[in-house]
């Protein structure tokens, strides 16, 4: 899907080009306008502001990282209608006069708790391709809490060891009245997803099996990338290798792509291949 919806959230872009100009308001394709690149400067910026409808709306906040995964809550300004998040973008200009914005300061990143101790992260981006600016909303993680009763404290399986402070940051912004379900519970929540993605898994391994086939195992808007997963490989695919009938290039976790070739990517990288050529399948 090409853009998330938040409950109670709505999106809009403003840009500064020596004037402010009127706020976009950001619908079901994300689309922002041509126009940056043709009137942008070197010191222009544009402002993505994320209004969140109730001012009692406390289960969705907002927050930064560093680079070491430490989270720190970001202030939000409101006029008493409702909270309001705020960050400034810087426009870039390329040496062929195209703006476009730069990772990792392009997005705002919100965490909301949902009653039974589940968590969603989402990422909300401004992103230039060709010139053309679209603001992606995208949900990136989701979680659960538990209550473990032998250790007599809360848990959250999916990110106790690989990111224990977002399950620091999470625990505080439960709601006293909130049931967390016993830890033993996560179990069978595993086997009932495994059980549905049963299938799923069976005819992507046989797709695997075809020439130039692979499955999308993520992506990211903000970053403008992804991971695809080949019979053999996990290559790295760029917004501009990809084929599909939608202004925004983009991919979805699951989807099946065929891609033309393979090669060895620029840059610095973890990533040994990079497709190219691609294209979803149906």
């Amino acid at each position: 899907m090409v853009n998330g919806k938040i409950s109670g959230v709505s999106v809009e872009v403003q840009l500064v080009l020596g004037i402010n100009l009127p706020p976009i308001r950001i619908n079901g394709d994300c689309y922002c306008g041509e126009y940056f690149s043709a009137k942008a400067r070197i010191n222009d910026s544009a402002i993505l502001s994320v209004p969140i409808a109730s001012p009692q709306n406390k289960s969705i906040n907002c927050f930064t990282t560093d680079k070491d995964k430490n989270i720190e809550l970001r202030k939000s300004s409101g006029n008493g209608h409702g909270t309001l998040f705020n960050q400034n973008i810087a426009l870039k200009v390329n040496e062929r006069g195209v703006c476009h914005t730069r990772y990792p300061n392009n997005n705002l990143r919100l965490i909301k708790m949902i009653y039974g101790g589940r968590m969603e992260i989402w990422e909300i981006a401004l992103v230039s391709q060709n010139g053309s600016f679209f603001a992606p909303t995208q949900k990136t993680y989701e979680a659960k809490f538990y209550w473990d009763k032998k250790m007599g404290k809360i848990v959250c399986p999916r990110f106790d060891k690989s990111w224990p402070q977002i399950v620091e940051f999470g625990k505080n912004l439960l709601n006293e009245e909130d049931m967390l379900e016993p830890i033993e519970k996560h179990e069978s929540d595993l086997a009932e997803r495994r059980k549905n993605e049963k299938e799923a898994a069976s005819y992507r391994l046989a797709m695997l099996k075809k020439p130039n086939t692979g499955y999308v195992l993520w992506w990211s808007h903000a970053q403008g990338y992804g991971a695809i997963k080949m019979y053999n490989y996990i290559a790295r695919v760029h917004w501009k290798e990809i084929f599909r009938c939608h202004l925004l290039a983009f991919l979805s976790p699951g989807e099946i792509v065929k891609y033309s070739a393979l090669r060895t990517p620029n840059g610095k990288t973890s990533f040994r291949k990079e497709a190219v050529g691609v294209m979803p399948v149906g």
